[in-house]
């Protein structure tokens, strides 16, 4: 049997494997064999997943844990290229609610133009006024 340590690593080395199915099922078995602050530390690299559903199901996984670590990626997947990964960006950071805020300001204020209503749609659906460059508000 494994140690706590040597099965994290094994997972870790899992979650990294060429093949879509054998790195969703470590991550489904680290669900069930590691603890609560272990299996959302190990779902964080799976953001940058070359798959749009394993990084949809890595955000709504640390979305639903409340794992704010893992917020700024989640912010900067408002401008993923499939829609499917930026509604479910959208979600987390709604869920997020005020502590996205300043990632969210941040975001619009560094993305490019025709980029900016992203974040600053997710920042007004959330109930927030974030300032767009040029001093106008996002409800305005």
């Amino acid at each position: 049997m494994l140690d706590p340590a040597g099965l994290e690593e094994l997972v870790r080395e899992l979650l990294t494997h060429p093949e879509t199915g054998v790195r969703l099922h470590a991550h489904r078995t680290s669900r069930v064999l590691l603890d609560r602050e272990t299996h959302p530390r190990l779902t964080e690299p799976l953001l940058g997943d070359a798959r749009p559903d394993v990084v949809r199901t890595a955000i709504r996984v640390l979305s639903q844990a409340r794992w704010t670590p893992a917020l700024p990626a989640s912010v900067a997947l408002l401008g993923h290229g499939r829609a499917t990964v930026r509604r479910a960006a959208e979600e987390a950071v709604l869920r997020a609610g005020p502590d996205a805020v300043p990632l969210l300001r941040r975001a619009v204020s560094r993305a490019r133009p025709d980029r900016r209503e992203n974040a600053a749609g997710a920042a007004y659906a959330d109930g927030c006024r974030v300032r767009r460059p040029g001093g106008r508000g996002a409800g305005s």
